[in-house]
């Protein structure tokens, strides 16, 4: 696999993984703070955002590393 590749796989997964997290603090926001809505929004769909911007900074390392900026 070239790095190219990598980089738009890693890319994906990273704005899939914000979308679903930012969904889950949807859903937090449109129930009204609910206590049911607490697991999924805030146990659920913050550490989702976490990796996502996690993964999003090594694409963009990755990136800047196979075009020699770093």
């Amino acid at each position: 696999m070239n790095a190219a590749a990598s980089v738009d796989r890693l890319l994906r997964t990273a704005v899939v993984l914000a979308i679903v997290g930012l969904s889950c603090l949807l859903i937090f926001l449109l129930s009204g703070f609910a206590a049911w809505s607490v697991g999924l929004g805030i146990f659920l769909g913050v550490p989702l955002l976490m990796v996502a911007l996690v993964l999003y900074v090594l694409v963009v390392i990755r990136d800047l590393r196979r075009r020699g900026a770093l």
